[in-house]
């Protein structure tokens, strides 16, 4: 898969999503400072799915009307190691082949995922 990490998201996350073969880019990498706008617009031209801890992403997504094409991938973790929203995020794929980001917001609010149509 695709992805564009936030500037908040640990990039311990992203060299595990990485190693695992995913195409991640990381906006710090690319593009520090970028407003929400900014990352959802690169994500879409991209055909990547954010992957964040800012609300405010979905907020803009959603009740904005900013559609983020390739989906966002919200993390609401108020505890965790660098390298514990890869790991999340590769045994929910793992247990869910079928699963599928695109066009959705999937907050992963443990002990939970709940995933909204982005409309």
């Amino acid at each position: 898969m695709k992805f564009l990490a936030d500037e908040n998201f640990p990039m311990p996350s992203v060299i595990v999503l990485r190693e695992a073969g995913h195409d991640v880019q990381h906006i710090g990498d690319i593009a520090v400072g970028s407003v929400d706008e900014d990352v959802v617009k690169r994500a879409n031209v991209s055909g990547r799915t954010i992957l964040t801890f800012d609300s405010d992403l979905g907020t803009l997504a959603i009740a904005r009307n900013q559609p983020a094409h390739g989906g966002i991938v919200y993390f609401r973790l108020f505890s965790y190691k660098p390298d514990t929203p890869a790991r999340m995020l590769l045994d929910y794929l793992a247990a869910n082949p079928e699963a599928d980001l695109s066009g959705r917001i999937t907050v992963f609010d443990p002990p939970r995922v709940r995933q909204r149509k982005l409309e």
